[in-house]
Protein backbone atom coordinates (compact mmCIF):
# COMPACT_ATOMS: atom_id res chain seq x y z
CA UNK A 1 0.00 0.00 0.00
CA UNK A 2 1.19 3.01 -1.09
CA UNK A 3 1.89 5.69 1.81
CA UNK A 4 -0.30 9.08 1.93
CA UNK A 5 1.71 12.16 1.35
CA UNK A 6 2.22 14.60 3.76
CA UNK A 7 2.34 18.17 4.03
CA UNK A 8 3.43 19.93 7.07
CA UNK A 9 1.66 23.34 6.92
CA UNK A 10 2.68 26.21 9.27
CA UNK A 11 0.59 28.98 10.06
CA UNK A 12 -0.16 30.82 12.90
CA UNK A 13 -3.88 32.29 12.66
CA UNK A 14 -5.64 29.35 13.82
CA UNK A 15 -8.50 29.97 11.55
CA UNK A 16 -6.74 30.10 8.64
CA UNK A 17 -4.73 27.07 8.93
CA UNK A 18 -7.98 25.08 10.07
CA UNK A 19 -9.82 26.18 6.75
CA UNK A 20 -6.67 25.75 4.69
CA UNK A 21 -6.00 22.22 6.15
CA UNK A 22 -9.69 21.25 5.84
CA UNK A 23 -9.98 22.55 1.75
CA UNK A 24 -6.16 20.99 1.10
CA UNK A 25 -7.21 17.97 2.62
CA UNK A 26 -10.06 17.83 0.83
CA UNK A 27 -9.25 18.33 -2.57
CA UNK A 28 -5.89 16.69 -2.86
CA UNK A 29 -6.74 13.59 -0.23
CA UNK A 30 -3.25 13.83 1.69
CA UNK A 31 -2.64 14.03 5.02
CA UNK A 32 -1.72 17.86 6.13
CA UNK A 33 -0.27 18.61 9.36
CA UNK A 34 -0.82 21.73 10.70
CA UNK A 35 1.35 23.67 12.58
CA UNK A 36 1.69 27.31 14.86
CA UNK A 37 5.00 28.10 14.72
CA UNK A 38 8.67 27.93 13.76
CA UNK A 39 9.83 25.71 16.57
CA UNK A 40 7.08 23.50 16.73
CA UNK A 41 7.48 23.06 12.87
CA UNK A 42 11.33 22.20 13.74
CA UNK A 43 10.12 19.50 16.38
CA UNK A 44 8.17 17.84 14.21
CA UNK A 45 10.81 17.63 11.45
CA UNK A 46 13.03 16.35 14.48
CA UNK A 47 10.99 13.57 14.82
CA UNK A 48 9.06 12.79 11.41
CA UNK A 49 11.12 11.81 8.38
CA UNK A 50 7.88 11.23 6.29
CA UNK A 51 7.24 14.96 4.98
CA UNK A 52 6.84 15.39 1.47
CA UNK A 53 6.05 19.25 1.57
CA UNK A 54 6.28 22.57 3.48
CA UNK A 55 4.43 25.33 3.35
CA UNK A 56 5.06 27.93 5.42
CA UNK A 57 4.81 31.54 6.25
CA UNK A 58 7.81 33.97 6.06
CA UNK A 59 7.20 36.17 8.40
CA UNK A 60 4.60 36.60 11.67
CA UNK A 61 3.99 36.96 15.33
CA UNK A 62 4.95 33.29 16.17
CA UNK A 63 6.72 32.14 12.87
CA UNK A 64 10.02 32.79 11.09
CA UNK A 65 10.42 31.28 8.04
CA UNK A 66 14.38 31.44 7.70
CA UNK A 67 14.04 29.71 10.96
CA UNK A 68 12.58 26.76 9.10
CA UNK A 69 14.87 27.82 6.08
CA UNK A 70 18.07 27.38 8.07
CA UNK A 71 17.28 23.94 9.97
CA UNK A 72 16.53 22.53 6.33
CA UNK A 73 19.80 23.69 5.02
CA UNK A 74 21.97 22.64 7.78
CA UNK A 75 20.11 19.15 7.90
CA UNK A 76 20.19 18.99 4.43
CA UNK A 77 16.73 18.15 4.13
CA UNK A 78 15.65 17.69 0.45
CA UNK A 79 11.30 19.29 1.26
CA UNK A 80 10.55 21.60 -1.45
CA UNK A 81 8.83 24.53 0.24
CA UNK A 82 6.03 27.31 -0.48
CA UNK A 83 6.56 29.98 1.20
CA UNK A 84 3.21 32.24 1.61
CA UNK A 85 3.10 35.94 2.89
CA UNK A 86 3.16 39.67 1.53
CA UNK A 87 6.75 39.80 -0.21
CA UNK A 88 8.76 42.48 -0.41
CA UNK A 89 11.88 42.31 -2.49
CA UNK A 90 15.24 42.12 -0.16
CA UNK A 91 18.33 40.50 0.33
CA UNK A 92 16.51 37.97 3.06
CA UNK A 93 14.56 36.74 0.58
CA UNK A 94 17.37 36.02 -2.05
CA UNK A 95 19.32 34.37 0.66
CA UNK A 96 16.32 31.88 1.58
CA UNK A 97 15.82 30.50 -2.16
CA UNK A 98 19.37 30.69 -2.54
CA UNK A 99 19.82 26.71 -1.96
CA UNK A 100 16.21 25.85 -1.26
CA UNK A 101 14.14 25.06 -3.87
CA UNK A 102 11.11 27.63 -3.35
CA UNK A 103 8.14 28.58 -5.19
CA UNK A 104 6.59 31.60 -3.31
CA UNK A 105 2.31 32.34 -2.97
CA UNK A 106 1.83 35.73 -2.08
CA UNK A 107 -0.46 36.25 0.49
CA UNK A 108 -3.29 37.19 0.60
CA UNK A 109 -4.17 34.12 -2.53
CA UNK A 110 -6.39 32.05 -4.41
CA UNK A 111 -7.04 28.88 -2.48
CA UNK A 112 -7.11 27.30 -6.04
CA UNK A 113 -3.98 28.56 -7.00
CA UNK A 114 -2.08 27.31 -3.62
CA UNK A 115 -3.86 24.03 -4.52
CA UNK A 116 -1.97 24.04 -8.40
CA UNK A 117 0.86 24.99 -6.78
CA UNK A 118 1.12 22.26 -4.29
CA UNK A 119 0.13 19.72 -7.15
CA UNK A 120 3.15 20.58 -8.55
CA UNK A 121 5.59 20.85 -6.00
CA UNK A 122 4.68 17.06 -5.21
CA UNK A 123 5.04 15.92 -8.32
CA UNK A 124 8.55 17.89 -9.24
CA UNK A 125 9.73 15.71 -6.58
CA UNK A 126 8.41 12.76 -7.23
CA UNK A 127 9.40 12.78 -10.83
Amino acid sequence: MKARLKILYVESDQAIRDSIEKFIQLMLHVTIVGIKSDDEAIQYLQNNDDVNLIITEMHSQDVNGMKIIDFLRENSLDIPLIITDEFEEGEELSQALEDIVSILVPKPFNIQKLVHTIEESLFLKSS
